[in-house]
């Protein structure tokens, strides 16, 4: 893949909520507790549903 569309790829990081966020937000840890894991989730998809990138994302797909 050459530079340009790797570049052309990555572009909407920018954008993105999540940037600069603890990526353990998203995933689950080894022996994570049920309600350790639902508050994660939680938190995970407030942070998706307040996102310019994944809002945009989802227009185009419907």
């Amino acid at each position: 893949m050459s530079g340009e569309a790797d570049q052309g790829n990555a572009e909407w990081q920018q954008f993105s909520a999540c940037r600069g966020s603890n990526t353990e937000l998203f995933f689950p840890r080894d022996g994570e507790a049920h309600h350790v894991r639902l508050s994660r989730e939680r938190s995970a998809k407030k942070l998706c549903d307040a996102c310019p990138v994944a809002r945009n994302s989802r227009s185009v797909s419907l």
